[in-house]
């Protein structure tokens, strides 16, 4: 998997986790995953600063959990679909990237005798993107 996209998929949900809630440990984690010019020392410092105030209390869950969930879907599927293996060149099967997706949001799934889990997984992610219109 490309490390940058997922990378990418997962700023993305620490961002729509902030809007949603306003609690700005998400732009904390955002900074923390920042690589500012080769010195990751600066994000971490960012970081530090976002969360000094004394009166943050624990970080809760969106309000919508539904909502979130599907938001970081529907992002790390826009960021993974189409990635390419950096050894072989070759495109890396959507079925692959949705099960990839499925154990990264913490997805399972109790499969019958005998069947594999992966192909849960995968079905589980395929019928989320098709109710979100992306397949």
């Amino acid at each position: 998997m490309n490390n940058e996209k997922l990378l990418r998929a997962t700023i993305l949900g620490e961002w729509q986790d902030y809007q949603r809630n306003g609690d700005r440990r998400h732009l904390a984690t955002i900074c923390r995953n920042l690589n500012i010019q080769g010195m990751p020392e600066i994000g971490d410092e960012i970081a530090k600063l976002l969360t000094l105030e004394y009166k943050l209390g624990e970080l809760k869950a969106p309000s919508l959990p539904k909502e979130s969930e599907a938001a970081k879907l529907k992002g790390m599927w826009l960021s993974l679909r189409g990635a390419v293996d950096e050894e072989t060149g070759q495109k890396i099967p959507d079925r692959v990237v949705m099960v990839h997706i499925a154990k990264k949001l913490g997805l399972s799934s109790r499969p019958k005798d005998g069947a594999d889990p992966n192909d849960q997984l995968y079905r589980l992610v395929r019928q989320r993107l098709k109710r979100m219109q992306l397949l």
